[in-house]
Order: C-alpha cells, then structure tokens, then sequence
C-alpha cells in the first residue's frame, strides 16, 4: 500500500469552467511536488496523498484518516488540520482527456525528479511492471467480468475480498477502478511510456 501510494500518484494527473479547471491542475501540480518531498519516506508520502486528496468515504481503509490519533500522524509528514482535504477537487476529474494532457505538461518534472536509483529503490518498477503484465495477461478479461459481476457500481463493499479471492487482488484492483473511471487506455500508454523510459537509462543514471 505504502509504495503503491507513490507509483499511483504518478497516474494520478487526473469542472465547470476553464478557471476552475486551471486552478485544479496546479493544485495537482503542488500536490505532486509535496509528495515528491517525502519520496524517501514512504509512509510520509502516503499520509500527504491520503490526507490532503482523500476524504475517509472515498478511501476508507487510510490509516491516517480514520486512526483517531489523524491529526498527529498527519503532523509528522509536516501536515495541519488546513491541509486535510486540500486536493480532493484536484484529482477529482480523471478524465482520460486531462490525464494525457497533464502527463504530457508534467512528465518532464516527474522524471527529473525521480533518477533511475529512485524507481528501483522506491519500487516503482516493481509496481509498473506489475501493472502492465496484469493488464496483458491472459486471465485479465475474465478476472475482470468476474469483478464487475460482483461489482456492477463503485463504492463496492464486497470489492476487495472478491479481488483476494481471485488472485493478484492490487494490480486488479488499481484496472478495475481504471476501467470504471474509462482511463484505463491512457493510463496503460502512460505506464508503457514510464517503463520505456527507466529501462533506457543506464544504472544509476540521473533521469533529464
């Protein structure tokens, strides 16, 4: 779950008029940025994603939201009560649309920011190639029908016992929200762009 976080966020570039859309991507952007801050502190990167762009309805299982010591676990990753939910409308929008255009303004600081060291060692290879080979395996548009029989609408309680029952239960279920939202095709473009990207720099190598 901790390095998920991380990995996620990098998806994540997730309105009524073009102000407010505006304003929404550079909150996003200063939201990437403080987490990028806390990248070698995985717990402290996952507090600042949950509590400033999740509520507790939308992600119930955040430790840092629903433990009752919240506010002093969010203190720790230099977090306030002003914070809490500072992001939320942020990534609310996950139209495919956006999240290409996003990725192609801010992939350039994404990956100056992370050098070839930092995906190995924060796990992110580990979860991007993860994700990929799920979503090109062979079993995946079965595991799939099989969620979304379960699962026709999200919130879904049932959703994450059925995932574990069916094997391979995080990779599926960061696609089977994809597929949900319809991003699913650009996410996946992402990801590919991502692996290319960390295979093709030598070891230890910063990334520009």
């Amino acid at each position: 779950m901790k390095k998920a976080a991380i990995s996620l966020i990098l998806l994540m570039f997730t309105s009524v008029s073009l102000f407010a859309q505006e304003k929404n991507d550079a909150l996003l952007f200063q939201l990437l940025k403080n987490i990028f801050e806390q990248k070698h502190r995985y717990a402290y990167a996952l507090r600042v994603y949950q509590y400033t762009a999740t509520t507790l309805a939308d992600n119930p299982y955040s430790y840092v939201l629903s433990s009752a010591d919240s506010e002093k676990l969010a203190g720790e990753a230099s977090l306030t009560l002003k914070d809490k939910g500072k992001y939320t409308a942020a990534i609310k929008n996950r139209n495919p649309a956006r999240i290409k255009k996003l990725w192609i303004r801010h992939k350039k600081y994404i990956f100056q920011n992370f050098s070839n060291k930092d995906y190995d060692n924060l796990y992110l290879s580990y979860k991007v190639d993860g994700y990929l080979e799920t979503k090109t395996s062979t079993e995946y548009s079965k595991k799939m029908a099989i969620l979304n029989k379960e699962c026709p609408k999200l919130p879904c309680p049932k959703l994450l016992s059925k995932a574990y029952s069916i094997g391979h239960a995080p990779n599926l279920l960061f696609w089977f929200r994809r597929e949900k939202e319809k991003n699913h095709d650009v996410v996946f473009e992402i990801l590919k762009e991502i692996q290319a990207h960390y295979k093709n720099q030598p070891a230890g190598k910063e990334s520009k």
